[in-house]
């Protein structure tokens, strides 16, 4: 049964091959339900291991600090430049990429940006977030261009959904004083401290 042949044999095209005239003796339907088996196996586990990729980054992804001012309300944010830096080379170690793209959103004068979420398994995933179109300011006077607006809109679509795909934490900056993300975090030895001692 195909069931069966699954169960021992994880390529049923290369059993097939391997064997041209045990191919003839299979009927068609029954060639095509094992393609179907192993067609559904490849998916489901690339869907594991995105999975596994995915559990493997929330656990190395470090908070982001709030270092950038908005100079319209005074208020402090991370950049897309500083999420990102902090995330590729975490999800380039485990076969995790991604890309943006938009679509037509429901709402009117909104945007909708897509973040699709790709591992070299073959198993991908989309996320979306409509947000209206960033070209007005606090007191809802046109402040930018459509075109600065729209890429306003994206940048900041893209940074929030990388930030909540992936659970990364923004958090406030401390000036330095912390230093807990980022090379060269953890503290220095004592024999470092000696050496530094020295050295001054």
């Amino acid at each position: 049964r195909p069931s069966e042949v699954l169960a021992t044999e994880p390529d049923p095209l290369a059993m097939l091959m391997r064997d041209p005239e045990a191919l003839k003796s299979f009927p068609i339907e029954t060639v095509k339900e094992l393609f179907a088996l192993k067609e559904r196996s490849d998916r489901e586990r690339a869907r594991r291991e995105f999975a596994e990729a995915m559990n493997r980054v929330q656990g190395k992804t470090r908070s982001v600090a709030k270092t950038c001012v908005n100079p319209h309300t005074g208020s402090k944010y991370a950049d897309l430049e500083a999420v990102e830096r902090m995330l590729l080379p975490i999800l380039q170690g485990e076969g995790l990429s991604f890309s943006q793209s938009t679509e037509e959103s429901k709402l009117a004068d909104h945007l909708r940006v897509v973040l699709i979420v790709r591992h070299v398994g073959g198993h991908e995933e989309r996320h979306a977030l409509d947000a209206p179109i960033d070209d007005k300011g606090i007191k809802g006077s046109p402040s930018k261009t459509p075109l600065h607006g729209m890429g306003s809109t994206l940048t900041y679509c893209l940074r929030y959904l990388l930030c909540m795909v992936f659970g990364v934490h923004l958090t406030k900056d401390d000036d330095g004083q912390a230093g807990t993300s980022g090379p060269g975090a953890d503290p220095i030895t004592q024999a470092q401290a000696d050496t530094l001692r020295t050295l001054m």
